[in-house]
């Protein structure tokens, strides 16, 4: 099929440029901090951007207003908080096709399933966009690879989820963003709202390669 490349994104810059949230929010150094997420979601401390946000609503506004949304392109989400979906708002002003799938879906197997249909849509625009659904304690990561194998984007809610006490073991899998929760002990508030970004699925020095 014939694709247009979607024109590199600007997303790690401007990410980089808004930063985390400033220090005083977080009493626990920046990189111990960015250090045990990354331990509790298995990953190598080379591969992913991790930046703190006062919260769920920050760091899903964040995503909305830097993922390279077009004409053309899709954002599918299967995310259980649709009314705090905040990604749908920024897709449909930069008119890129929002698609909401039932939660269900989830739990089917790939073959023949309508998600898996929905995955492999035809679409002149690499990557095709945005997926974006909730992590459980079922796992259903396959959907990841899934959608690397059919050119999209994932985006991995985690948030309500106890990532340092379970653990999230996307290692083999590599989701382009990880929406979760640090535990802060030391001091208010209790929770801290982070997002991973894998590096290599949005840096522009590459681009070309």
């Amino acid at each position: 099929m014939d694709m247009t490349q979607l024109e590199p994104s600007r997303l790690l810059d401007i990410l980089n440029k808004k930063s985390s949230f400033p220090g005083s929010f977080i009493s626990i150094p920046d990189i111990q901090a960015q250090n045990k997420v990354l331990k509790h979601c298995g990953l190598p401390d080379d591969e992913y951007l991790v930046l703190f946000t006062p919260s769920y609503k920050d760091t899903m506004m964040l995503v909305g207003d830097s993922y390279p949304f077009v004409k053309g392109n899709y954002y599918m989400t299967i995310l259980g908080k649709q009314q705090e979906d905040y990604i749908k708002e920024f897709a449909s002003f930069k008119e890129s096709r929002v698609l909401i799938a039932p939660k269900i879906w989830l739990d089917l197997r790939i073959s023949g399933s309508q998600l898996s249909q929905n995955l492999r849509r035809r679409c002149k625009i690499s990557p095709k966009g945005l997926f974006a659904y909730e992590a459980n304690v079922n796992g259903k990561m396959h959907w990841i690879s899934e959608a690397h194998r059919n050119y999209w984007h994932v985006l991995l809610d985690a948030s309500g989820l106890d990532v340092g006490k379970d653990g999230l073991h996307v290692g083999l899998h590599r989701p382009d963003f990880i929406v979760c929760c640090l535990d802060n002990t030391n001091s208010n508030p209790s929770k801290i709202s982070c997002i991973l970004v894998r590096k290599k699925s949005f840096d522009t020095s590459n681009a070309s390669s």
